[in-house]
């Protein structure tokens, strides 16, 4: 009796396993994984290109702070909110234009929203850069900081 209700309750545990498996998935709502994502994933050759070449619009999704202490060469820095919108500066007007964007790591799911905030604003060329800051500093790439306006001195003329 004991072996018949063992393997009930085994047959039990097991018959869930399929649906906890496909609730965890997509790692939940606010998660997308790269295999269900309305969007690609380029890699750090393939942005170190686009850099290069001016090849996309590189868009830094990390904290304000962050973008301020070093960012991709060229970047904007534009995040999505609690609802899903794009702050921060405007995407290129050309809803084609490739879209690259990054946050810290691949822990970090800023990139992914802001992706996917583009993507539900039109865009249709978006892809992610998972790595983020920290893969393209490890690669020692320069970053850069936002230029501010330079005070002129006075009396100079």
């Amino acid at each position: 009796m004991k072996t018949k209700h063992a393997l009930f309750s085994l047959a039990l545990a097991l018959s869930f396993v399929p649906a906890a498996a496909l609730a965890c998935a997509g790692h939940g709502d606010d998660e997308t994984t790269a295999s269900t994502a309305p969007y690609g994933e380029v890699g750090l050759d393939e942005v170190a290109k686009l850099v290069q070449t001016k090849g996309a619009t590189i868009v830094d999704a990390n904290k304000a702070e962050r973008y301020a202490a070093g960012h991709i060469p060229g970047a904007i820095h534009t995040r999505a909110d609690e609802n899903g919108k794009l702050t921060g500066a405007a995407l290129p007007a050309d809803k084609a234009t490739k879209l690259v964007f990054y946050c810290h790591s691949e822990k970090c799911q800023a990139s992914h929203m802001a992706a996917k905030a583009a993507v539900d604003a039109g865009y249709t060329n978006v892809f992610v850069f998972p790595a983020g800051i920290t893969g393209w500093e490890k690669a020692g790439k320069a970053t850069e900081k936002p230029t501010a306006a330079k005070p002129t001195a006075k009396g100079q003329g």
